[in-house]
Order: structure tokens, then C-alpha cells, then sequence
């Protein structure tokens, strides 16, 4: 008996064992490196994020004075070669001496690079992103996917049309140059800045 009760055990054993050997033998086998599943592409999460945005606006019973204003860039951000870039008054605000809107909240952009670099609507067009004072919408709103964001971002874009208002002459250069590349953009069928007018 005793020996029977052995050779169970070692029988249970073994086959323990074998399951360790071949679990190792997978982990073993398995590649090095698994790389994650790709996240989708930009596009396919700016078509998400807009058809989703435009649900809420469907779904919504707020009259609002910019709703003809949102309809329409989500209508050219859905288009193939839509120029998407704005600039938000968050990102260039200033305390110019007749400024009444809020700079809150307080960005985190040097001011101070804006207005050394910036000398012509040439130079909005090229330092603009690098100097992050432009925003790509469909970058945006492919991350915030909110539709409250949209309301706030009309107003915020809207708000920095006038950033030339905020002072008296002489305006420095650099936000005459952003007015000047603003209202060029209005002119820009492509652009989502058309939308104002």
C-alpha cells in the first residue's frame, strides 16, 4: 500500500510537472516583445469625435447664438484638405491697456517669444505651431470629443479676432500680424475661420 501511495504521488507529481514544463515552454516560445495594439489612426478618431459632437448638437435644446457657427466646422473639419487652424484668445491673451476680457485661465505661453518672433503674417503662419499658439481642431477635438469644448472654442477664437482692440496705437506688431492672418483666413474657403462669415 505504501508503495502505491508513492506511486500516486509521484504520478501527481509528474504531472505537475509536465504542466510547469509546458507553461514554461509557451512563456518560453511566446515573442520577446509584444507590441500593443495600435491605437486608431487620427483620422478615424476625428470622424468619432465629431460624430459625436454632432449627436450632442442635434440632441440639444440650447439656442445659442453660435450654433450656425459650430455646424459649419464640423461640416468643413469633415472634409478632405480643410484648414483646420485657429488660434484661441487663451493662447495670446494679453493685458493690453483697454483689455476687458479675461485671461483666464492663465496660459502657459511666453508672451514675450510671441512678440519678439512674430513680425508679419509670414511669420504666424510659420512660427505659429511652434510657438503653440496655433491649434489644429481635429487634434483637439479628437481628444476632447465635448461638445460644451466646441461652445467654448467658438467664443475663444472668436475672442482673439480682437486682440488689436486691446490696445491703443501703436498696436505692437506681432497681434496686428495675428489680426491681419485671421481675417485672411475668413477670406480662406478651406478654412474653418469662412464659418464667421
Amino acid at each position: 500500500m505504501q508503495y502505491s501511495h508513492e506511486t500516486e504521488w509521484e504520478m501527481d507529481l509528474l504531472k505537475e510537472f509536465e504542466e510547469i514544463t509546458e507553461f514554461e515552454h509557451a512563456r518560453r516560445s511566446a515573442p520577446k516583445h509584444v507590441k500593443p495594439a495600435p491605437l486608431p489612426s487620427l483620422p478615424s478618431r476625428v470622424a468619432r469625435a465629431l460624430d459625436k459632437i454632432d449627436a450632442s448638437l442635434k440632441t440639444s435644446d440650447r439656442d445659442h447664438s453660435y450654433a450656425e457657427v459650430e455646424r459649419c466646422w464640423i461640416n468643413k473639419l469633415r472634409r478632405p484638405g480643410a484648414d483646420d487652424r485657429v488660434i484661441r484668445w487663451r493662447d495670446i491673451c494679453t493685458k493690453g491697456p483697454k483689455t476687458t476680457m479675461s485671461c483666464d485661465p492663465i496660459p502657459s505661453l511666453d508672451k514675450t517669444r510671441i512678440l519678439r518672433t512674430i513680425r508679419s503674417v509670414a511669420d504666424v503662419d510659420k512660427f505659429g505651431s511652434k510657438l503653440g499658439f496655433i491649434t489644429s481642431l481635429k487634434s483637439y477635438f479628437a481628444v476632447v470629443e465635448n461638445v460644451q469644448d466646441l461652445h467654448y472654442t467658438v467664443q475663444d477664437v472668436l475672442n482673439a479676432n480682437f486682440v488689436t482692440m486691446d490696445w491703443d496705437p501703436p498696436v505692437p506688431r506681432a497681434y496686428v500680424s495675428i489680426s491681419e492672418w485671421t481675417y485672411r483666413q475668413m477670406k480662406n474657403p478651406n478654412s474653418v475661420y469662412s464659418c464667421f462669415i
